[in-house]
């Protein structure tokens, strides 16, 4: 099952009410804060364990960046009957995090 939300910050609350039973489709924000994953924890760590790790580099940097995924694709129908749309696609996995809410594993 998909849904398709809006670009707010709904949606990342959305997100966490749907859990694991359907797949969000959502536009990202090219400014949105990513993060890596929170480092592994030793046997003898104290405190609380991060939610989050370092953050990760903005959309915008990362499409001109040649170590990047991104690539070009050609998409033949496109809203409006527009035909032939380029897309620049970059795909990667990240922690989406919103202060109030939990970090969600996104791709």
């Amino acid at each position: 099952m998909s849904f398709v939300g809006d670009s707010s910050f709904a949606v990342h609350e959305l997100v966490h009410g749907l859990g694991d039973r359907a797949t969000l489709i959502s536009r990202l924000r090219l400014d949105a804060s990513l993060f890596a994953l929170p480092p592994a924890r030793h046997a003898h760590t104290m405190g609380r364990p991060a939610q989050k790790g370092q953050a990760l580099p903005k959309h915008t940097c990362r499409i001109d960046d040649p170590d990047s995924n991104c690539r070009s694709l050609v998409v033949s129908h496109w809203y409006g009957g527009t035909r032939d749309k380029s897309l620049e696609i970059l795909s990667d996995t990240a922690l989406w995090y919103s202060r109030g809410t939990p970090p969600k594993l996104i791709r």
